[in-house]
């Protein structure tokens, strides 16, 4: 304990300090100061925006809400700074409602239940108008010197649905993934692929489907999952509202098919076209999990007889019109694009 009480012994030397006990002196009326300056910046009323939360509360069994039960508005509210502050804590660090603001932020509005089961209707909408919205928060101030200025939204619509009118609808990927280079996106999986869809009659009469938002990822070459939200238009619920979708990837390997025959098209009778070369050779991309099985047989690339109508160096072009599955057919070349050509007639007398 020897340093505890060396420790003692220089506070009580820097206190009995003649130096020490003027800057004490000075740092306690700088002190005293700052707390007057800032009691008198708090005390001052003044506007600011806070976030209010809705809550909705006491929905019947039979019903499903095609909103979100917790949401948020933006309030504007005249009062002290203090209580400004108080509020702005609260959002920001979501504190406890109850574990901190019982004792500390007593009275601070932050929260607002509205109950759904007095409200309800033969329609599938509730609108809650701006003055019975400014009445709501102000209730919950619990102040007489706070005021509601203004509400944004102003005013806040529910929507409700039986749950048995609900309808089942497929699941659409909607993106643009772009894997690493020598990847492609072989397959994309959707769990679940169909959703419960609640929204009004005239609606779910025009839906087919429902979209996912878009979803473009970029240089990956695994297989990417990922839970993707569904793009819901207002007035409309899904369960769930997201589903979750694996990017299945495969490689594209180069391939080399030789000998590949030029098959000659649309020759009148009588006729005979003969090109040369008659054959050619095919360099493409495929997926790897393919390339043992693509035959040249599988290709077909045409000469067409019509071409040389028109044709003025004795050559025509080729076109490739057939591939098998899985060949990436944007990077397909064959060894020649042209070949020479000779007509021949037969059968005459």
């Amino acid at each position: 304990m020897y340093w505890l009480k060396q420790l003692i012994e220089s506070v009580r030397k820097f206190l009995l300090n003649k130096m020490s006990r003027n800057v004490l002196t000075f740092a306690f009326f700088i002190l005293l100061s700052s707390i007057f300056l800032l009691h008198r910046k708090f005390s001052i009323e003044g506007e600011d925006k806070v976030k209010i939360e809705i809550h909705i509360t006491d929905v019947p069994s039979e019903k499903v809400l095609a909103c979100d039960s917790i949401d948020t508005l933006t309030v504007m509210v005249r009062d002290t700074g203090y209580r400004h502050w108080f509020l702005n804590l609260y959002y920001r660090y979501h504190l406890d409602r109850y574990q901190v603001t019982r004792y500390l932020f007593r009275g601070v509005a932050h929260r607002v239940d509205i109950p759904l089961a007095p409200r309800v209707t033969t329609g599938s909408r509730v609108t809650i108008e701006n003055v019975e919205l400014i009445q709501l928060i102000s209730q919950e101030l619990k102040s007489e010197k706070s005021k509601v200025i203004s509400v944004n939204p102003e005013r806040y619509d529910i929507y409700y649905y039986n749950r048995d009118e609900g309808v089942s609808l497929p699941v659409r990927f909607v993106g643009k993934p772009k894997p690493e280079e020598s990847f492609f996106v072989s397959d994309i999986k959707l769990s679940p692929e169909k959703v419960m869809v609640y929204a009004a009659p005239e609606v779910l009469e025009s839906l087919r489907e429902v979209q996912t938002v878009s979803y473009d990822p970029v240089n990956f070459s695994d297989t990417l999952i990922a839970d993707i939200n569904l793009n819901i238009q207002p007035g409309m619920r899904c369960e769930p509202n997201k589903v979750k979708v694996a990017l299945v990837t495969d490689k594209y390997v180069r391939k080399v098919m030789k000998d590949v025959l030029v098959e000659c098209i649309n020759v009148p009778d009588g006729k005979r076209l003969e090109i040369w070369p008659n054959k050619v050779t095919i360099t493409t991309d495929c997926r790897a999990s393919v390339e043992a099985a693509i035959l040249p047989e599988e290709f077909q690339v045409i000469a067409d007889y019509n071409a040389t109508l028109a044709s003025e160096d004795g050559q025509i072009s080729l076109r490739l019109v057939r591939w098998p599955n899985g060949v990436n057919e944007n990077s397909t070349k064959l060894s020649t694009n042209r070949v020479g050509y000779i007509i021949e007639e037969f059968g005459k007398p």
